[in-house]
C-alpha cells in the first residue's frame, strides 16, 4: 500500500470506511517528549469511544494496539479522526516514512464527540518545522502527537498538515 502519494492514501482510507466530505491527511508521529500510550487512559476514554467506533474486534485492544505504534496515517474529516497505525520495517533511530507501513486492521476511528479539543503548537522553542499536537479527549484524558509540516517523502503532508495545523494553532 503506497501512503506515500494523496492517492495511495486516500485508497487506504476508502479502504476502511474513512473518507469524508472533508479530508485531511497526513503523518504523525509518537511525540517522544512525552507519554504517548493509551495505557493510562484506556478506563475511562474507551468508554467514550465505544458508542461512535465499534467495528469488531473489541475496540480497546485496538485502541491500545494503535496507541503502541510509532507512526500513524491521520485522515481528518468532519466527522472526527480515522488513524492507521504505521508498522516500522527494521531498526530506526529516526522515523522514515520510506520505511514505514501502514497497517489498515488496525484502523481506529475518534468521533468529534469523544474530543474536547485539538491543541497544535511548536514542539520545541526554536523547531518550528516540528509541531506538537494534543487530543484532549472528553473525560480530560490527553494523547500527544509530533508533525513535521513539511515530509520529504510525503508530498501531500506540507499542504494538508499546514491546514490541520492553522485550524488548531494556537494564536
Amino acid at each position: 500500500m503506497d501512503f506515500k502519494t494523496i492517492e495511495g492514501a486516500t485508497a487506504i482510507f476508502q479502504s476502511v470506511g474513512c473518507i469524508g466530505n472533508e479530508n485531511c491527511i497526513f503523518l504523525a508521529f509518537r511525540d517522544t517528549k512525552k507519554d504517548t500510550s493509551f495505557t493510562g487512559m484506556l478506563g475511562g476514554a474507551v468508554g467514550a469511544f465505544a458508542g461512535g467506533m465499534v467495528r469488531g474486534m473489541n475496540e480497546a485492544e485496538k485502541l491500545q494496539e494503535a496507541a503502541n505504534a510509532p507512526a500513524w496515517l491521520i485522515n481528518q474529516t468532519e466527522k472526527g479522526l480515522g488513524v492507521i497505525p504505521m508498522k516500522a520495517n527494521g531498526i530506526q533511530l529516526t522515523i522514515k516514512p520510506s520505511k514505514m507501513e501502514p497497517q489498515p486492521d488496525k484502523f481506529v476511528f475518534i468521533p468529534n464527540e469523544s474530543l474536547s479539543g485539538i491543541e497544535v503548537k511548536n514542539f520545541a522553542l526554536f523547531n518550528k518545522k516540528v509541531q506538537s499536537i494534543k487530543l484532549i479527549f472528553s473525560d480530560g484524558k490527553k494523547f500527544n502527537w509530533a508533525a513535521r509540516i513539511d515530509e520529504k517523502e510525503v508530498p501531500y503532508q506540507a499542504a494538508n498538515f499546514t491546514v490541520f495545523m492553522n485550524k488548531y494553532k494556537k494564536k
